[in-house]
């Protein structure tokens, strides 16, 4: 079924999100820990928060890849 390829896509995408923001940040897991845990403006909400639900996991990922396209 279609939701069951959606929910076994969720394990990628936060190894994804790991990977997107571990490359942004040089690997410094403070770094990663504090903007997982800081609110973020263009997302509203802080990624921790975001990444609870499918929606904001993509979201999240969507945000990580634009950004690390502008670095």
């Amino acid at each position: 079924s279609v939701t069951g390829v959606q929910t076994c896509a969720l394990p990628i995408y936060i190894i994804s999100v790991y990977k997107s923001l571990f490359s942004l940040v040089g690997g410094d897991s403070d770094q990663i820990k504090h903007w997982m845990h800081t609110i973020n403006k263009e997302l509203a909400d802080t990624p921790a928060n975001k990444i609870k639900t499918k929606g904001g996991l993509k979201l999240v990922l969507d945000y990580l890849h634009y950004v690390s396209r502008e670095s």
